[in-house]
């Protein structure tokens, strides 16, 4: 299970990187056992974000909510 649970992490990494425009020198993972990976992106443009709508907004990309997948 923990190595999905990694694969699932990589793929996240890649969305960050790739779709989001992160830089991996800005992000560290770490894994705490049983609850798994952790990522911390350490971006001085999130830093500037006003808070939480910004982050559900992330959030919601990142779990596809309110993506419509037929259209």
């Amino acid at each position: 299970m923990l190595a999905r649970v990694k694969d699932e992490t990589l793929k996240l990494v890649d969305m960050l990187t790739d779709e989001l425009g992160f830089s991996t020198k800005s992000m560290s993972l770490v894994f705490s056992g049983g609850r798994g990976y952790h990522i911390h992106v350490r971006d001085l443009e999130i830093r500037e974000w006003g808070g939480s709508p910004e982050r559900r907004e992330l959030v919601d990309y990142v779990c596809g909510i309110g993506i419509d997948p037929g259209g």
